[in-house]
């Protein structure tokens, strides 16, 4: 009897399982692409740069920067043959983006007070700039590469 009951329930849901093509269901997507509601730099990582800026009284320093999403950032320099070995200096702030109709420049205040002035060039270096936010008279490199 088990048998047969076990057969019926099968014979019964093949049977009731038969295609009906006049009961198709369409299911859009319905999730907003629109990708101008996205901040890129709220799903970016830190930003990292790093190369040898001039120095008056050195051959250069070597300067590391990071630049963190909260707007805080670190900032490592090292001087290249000077009289005082493997000294390294640690500093950091916060920083903001200042933008003009020529450039933007990432203005960056340390946590003594002074600050420190980098245009931006994309996503791939930034440029020393002096305290009037202009181009640093020089021959020598005034860029960061990002890492």
């Amino acid at each position: 009897m088990k048998k047969v009951l076990l057969f019926a329930i099968a014979a019964w849901t093949i049977i009731s399982c038969e295609r009906n093509s006049k009961n198709v269901v369409v299911v859009y997507d319905t999730i907003n692409t629109d990708t101008s509601l996205i901040k890129i730099d709220s799903i970016a990582p830190d930003k990292t740069f790093s190369g040898i800026l001039p120095c008056k009284d050195c051959d250069g320093i070597n300067a590391y920067l990071t630049l963190h999403l909260d707007s805080t950032f670190h900032y490592t320099e090292s001087r290249i043959n000077d009289t005082i070995q493997d000294e390294m200096a640690e500093k950091t702030g916060s920083y903001s983006i200042d933008s003009n109709e020529v450039a933007q420049v990432y203005d960056l205040k340390f946590s003594n007070g002074s600050k420190m002035y980098f245009q931006i060039y994309g996503d791939t270096a930034i440029q020393l700039l002096n305290q009037e936010k202009k181009e640093l008279n020089t021959d020598e490199n005034t860029f960061l590469k990002k890492n």
